[in-house]
């Protein structure tokens, strides 16, 4: 009988083990089949989509299936947001629908398209679409109204929306747009830059006044005009703004040149004094000196600022993940601004390839 016993109890005990692996499985099954958690949240995809074009937006998802799955799990939370127009811009380039992924073509048809967009511009004409994001930094996003004499600033993660007056004639034909200083005495401050096709004039305005400024007409000491890279693409490259000026990459030539064909060399850096409109180029050098699509395009030379604030060059080497950081010393390294030997110090080189292979992180190639 003893040995009866134990054998029903070991029986039990099979038993019991056999629930447990079903047990087991079943939940393991379970969570195969649970979508993964967004590797992004909502917040932080905002952040990125405000200082990254709808086309660089739409490059990364497809290279990289972890971005891909934080934009598509997102989704949702990005539609709901209250600004109406504005999100939808900036998820993955909206207002150009053929740029969706399949995933979110359902989503985007039931947000009132028609209401939303206006045809496409011909090829050449720069003016631009409804709701078109026309610029932005630290969160505050500029955007076409499709009204001729207005247009709006908004914020996607407050809620924050403001209209502002287009500049004056001088300026409004064929202008590009730059927001900045958006740290004024009160929440929300802005400032937006308003320059010409041809930089022959500029117009500030500022929130806190509500209105627009002066027109400038930058000069350079020899008489000389500026062309700025990719004016009239429709993602130029951005400028930078430090030390109360905006500086772009751009090529200097006389006037007799101004308007010949062919591509030209990005040679300088102008600076233009946001209060005083008063402009000073700067050489760069030889070593970055490069075509204007290599930058506006391939952003293989980027301006920055270093931890001074001071203006500095970021080159990136073709076909590498080889940086290098040149610094602005100018008149501090002894020479002047058409000394490019003293006015910029190389700092550093660095392989980029090489820092994610000492952090561990090659393997992550395979997921891209």
């Amino acid at each position: 009988m003893g040995r009866a016993v134990t054998e029903k109890g070991h029986k039990i005990t099979q038993q019991r083990r056999r629930w447990v692996v079903q047990l087991q499985q079943v939940q393991a099954s379970k969570i195969a089949m649970a979508p993964p958690p967004p590797c992004l949240p909502t917040d932080c995809l905002l952040h990125v989509f405000l200082r990254l074009d709808p086309i660089s937006i739409v490059r990364c998802g497809a290279v990289s299936r972890h971005w891909r799955r934080g934009v598509t799990d997102n989704a949702s939370d990005i539609w709901r947001h209250t600004t109406g127009h504005a999100d939808r811009c900036l998820l993955l380039g909206l207002h150009c629908p053929r740029l969706l992924p399949p995933l979110l073509m359902a989503a985007f048809a039931r947000a009132a398209l028609d209401a939303l967009l206006v045809p496409m511009t011909k090829k050449g004409c720069t003016k631009p679409k409804l709701h078109a994001p026309l610029a932005c930094s630290d969160g505050l996003l500029l955007i076409c109204r499709g009204l001729p004499t207005e247009m709006s600033v908004v914020n996607p993660l407050t809620g924050f929306h403001v209209t502002m007056p287009r500049p004056t004639s001088a300026v409004a034909a064929y202008s590009r747009y730059f927001l900045h200083s958006c740290h004024g005495a009160k929440p929300n401050s802005f400032e937006v830059l308003a320059v010409d096709r041809h930089f022959l004039a500029i117009q500030n305005y500022c929130s806190e006044t509500g209105a627009w400024g002066l027109v400038f007409h930058p000069k350079t000491d020899d008489h000389g005009l500026i062309r700025l890279p990719g004016l009239l693409s429709e993602y130029p490259a951005a400028p930078l703004v430090c030390q109360g000026a905006i500086h772009w990459l751009c090529s200097y030539v006389s006037v007799s040149d101004y308007y010949s064909l062919g591509e030209r060399k990005l040679t300088h850096v102008v600076a233009v004094d946001i209060a005083t409109g008063r402009t000073r180029m700067t050489r760069i050098p030889s070593q970055c000196s490069m075509c204007s699509e290599d930058v506006s395009t391939r952003k293989t030379l980027m301006l920055a600022t270093s931890e001074d604030d001071q203006p500095s060059l970021l080159r990136t080497e073709e076909a590498s993940l080889k940086v290098s950081f040149w610094l602005y010393v100018g008149d501090h390294g002894g020479g002047n601004d058409d000394d490019t030997e003293k006015s910029w110090l190389l700092r550093r080189s660095m392989d980029i390839r090489k820092l994610i292979e000492d952090a561990g992180l090659s393997s992550a190639k395979s997921g891209r």
